[in-house]
């Protein structure tokens, strides 16, 4: 009879817990099934407002000590803060498609762009020397990671040397004068050709250093493609040959007139000098 009263009244201490138990259980099953069809039916919002991707994409995940967004960092408990799970949202990135794309004819039959007249001349700005005192620029400072030494050449040997564009160089297309400064020179080699950007004007050679195309203003490029990137040619572009693709990129600015925009080209083949794939991205 003892044992029969105290296993009672254990199970009475017992019941209020059990019952906490299944409170808790039950709250979190509803909270999961609200949170399911949202889940579902979630949208990524882009900057703009509009709808970029939906939830087969947008996880939500729970993960216990991290915190939400706007929080100061991930995992470390802020005041207040409980050890609870929390929805984080991972959020996709944003691509925009182009303004406006073309193909064109062969960059051999593209008609040269006119040059702009006249000289373009940036202001070099001169580079601040360190000074011993930490006050005005003093010229006899030694800067310590000044080289005292010629290193061991460790490059290859070059197998052909040959000069690019410049003041008077001639090519296919005429002759380059120099109209800008600085010179800003780019460019790229690919398995058979190699293609140069200075300032405004742009050239293809052979892989033994001779000029096959140009030089001709760059944004020749464009021809045919209308708006600022064929009207505008404001020089510094950008040349790259993907060797994955086996295709040349080259991409140039324009900011002489709005929109301003980003103008892309690229060859549709591996030669630089036939067709192009033209873009435009509007620049915000």
């Amino acid at each position: 009879m003892k044992m029969t009263t105290k296993w009672i009244f254990s199970a009475r201490q017992l019941l209020p817990v059990l019952v906490m138990s299944g409170m808790m259980l039950l709250d979190g099953r509803l909270s999961f099934a609200q949170a399911a069809p949202e889940a579902a039916v979630r949208t990524v919002v882009g900057n703009d407002n509009s709808p970029v991707s939906h939830t087969a994409l947008d996880k939500i995940v729970s993960v216990p000590g991290a915190t939400q967004a706007g929080s100061q960092e991930p995992g470390v408990q802020q005041p207040g803060q409980s050890d609870e799970p929390q929805l984080i949202q991972q959020r996709l990135a944003v691509v925009e498609e182009e303004a406006h794309h073309d193909v064109s004819l062969p960059l051999l039959l593209l008609p040269p762009a006119p040059r702009q007249t006249g000289q373009r001349v940036h202001t070099v700005k001169p580079i601040p020397r360190p000074s011993n005192n930490g006050g005005a620029a003093n010229s006899s400072a030694i800067d310590p990671l000044v080289q005292q030494s010629i290193a061991t050449i460790l490059a290859p040997a070059t197998l052909v040397n040959f000069d690019g564009i410049g003041n008077g160089f001639t090519g296919p297309e005429g002759t380059f004068s120099v109209s800008s400064a600085p010179s800003d020179p780019n460019g790229d080699v690919g398995p058979n050709h190699y293609v140069q950007v200075v300032n405004t004007d742009f050239a293809v050679f052979n892989k033994s250093g001779v000029a096959i195309f140009g030089p001709v203003a760059t944004n020749t490029l464009w021809s045919g493609f209308g708006g600022g990137c064929q009207n505008n040619n404001d020089g510094d572009a950008v040349v790259l040959y993907d060797p994955i693709a086996d295709r040349w990129v080259i991409s140039q600015f324009s900011v002489s007139t709005l929109p301003y925009l980003q103008c892309v080209a690229v060859s549709q083949t591996p030669d630089p000098t036939g067709a192009l794939l033209h873009y435009l991205q509007h620049v915000l």
